[in-house]
């Protein structure tokens, strides 16, 4: 018990008061008083307590959360620098999820600064906000990169290497579905492109690009039940439960034809004259 509230203590942080139990040990949380239970809300959940359980509540205590909303009340939220020293503050004290809204703050500040025809600029604001616990807005930063990219290859006309290293770049930088879209837009402007075939899972045979479906039929497979088989090992695995079937229903008459031998074996046994098999 005692090493479950401290556990329940060290993860409340952002908290202003104090549960002390009668079994020994304290929370400290945002305390609710109930007719019949004491709830103690923490940082990351909530956790309760009878009320013969508690000894004393502390509503003396202080409080990080307090602290950090007085100091957000002291930052002017225009200035980044600012926000970003409140922000290392709460990070260094644990103050969790109540920091967010002034980490979006932050996020969309930065970008209302940024030039947004400028990639280099965009790629930078993605590593950062990637770095500071942002990761919808780097995705939108990268979005707005590859539309720049997209922009300067049309541009130049239809160019199928540059699309497929767009498309490479795009996959690697956390945008699989426009790395698809670029791959195809690479071999329509160049269908023999093997590199861009290959990243959509084509695959060379008989003198034609083919997807791999295409290419297990041309090899003569078989779609059959989930995999891809031969028509010889098809018609063999369907012989085969076949045959397990004919086995099945054969063994099943031998063992009636047994149980009903052993019946009339006890029929004479007991005396009764028997005129042929009859069936029970």
């Amino acid at each position: 018990m005692r090493f479950l509230i401290l556990i329940l203590s060290c993860g409340s942080l952002a908290a202003a008061d104090e549960v002390r139990l009668k079994a020994g040990g304290s929370v400290t949380g945002i305390v609710e008083e109930l007719p019949e239970k004491v709830v103690v809300h923490l940082q990351y959940g909530t956790v309760a307590f009878a009320r013969d359980q508690v000894e004393h509540i502390d509503r003396t205590k202080s409080s990080v959360l307090q602290e950090y909303q007085e100091r957000l009340k002291g930052t002017d939220l225009s200035k980044a620098d600012q926000i970003e020293t409140l922000l290392r503050w709460a990070d260094e004290r644990r103050v969790g999820s109540a920091a967010q809204p002034l980490r979006d703050h932050l996020g969309r500040l930065r970008w209302n600064g940024l030039d947004l025809n400028n990639a280099s600029q965009l790629e930078l604001y993605t590593v950062w906000a990637r770095g500071i616990g942002l990761p919808e807005m780097a995705k939108e930063a990268m979005g707005r990169v590859l539309d720049l990219r997209r922009q300067a290859i049309a541009a130049a006309g239809p160019n199928a290497e540059a699309l497929y290293q767009l498309g490479l770049w795009a996959r690697s930088n956390g945008l699989p579905a426009d790395a698809m879209v670029l791959f195809q837009e690479a071999i329509r402007a160049n269908p023999d492109h093997e590199f861009a075939r290959r990243a959509l899972g084509y695959e060379f045979f008989a003198g034609k690009w083919r997807t791999p479906t295409e290419l297990k039929t041309a090899m003569g497979l078989l779609e059959f039940e989930g995999d891809w088989v031969t028509p010889q090992a098809k018609e063999a695995i369907l012989a085969s439960r076949t045959f397990a079937k004919e086995r099945r229903r054969l063994a099943e008459e031998r063992k009636r034809l047994e149980q009903e031998r052993a019946r009339l074996a006890a029929v004479q046994e007991a005396g009764v004259v028997v005129f042929g098999l009859s069936r029970p």
